[in-house]
């Protein structure tokens, strides 16, 4: 994220978050457009490459 000069809001949560969103594994990742809808969700560590190959 600073390395390519990205700016996002990050939430960490606590257990009620983990029950809210369903999260069984660490970390999990959610993309929300601007209307606040998950529109991408991806679960545990990953390379670059591996990150961008799971998108397309």
């Amino acid at each position: 994220v600073d390395r390519h000069e990205i700016t996002v809001p990050v939430l960490l949560g606590d257990r009620k978050i983990t029950s809210d969103w369903n999260i069984y594994a660490f970390p999990t990742y959610y993309i929300l457009d601007y209307e606040q809808r998950v529109i991408h969700r991806d679960l545990g560590y990953s390379t670059l490459a591996g990150l961008w190959w799971r998108t397309i």
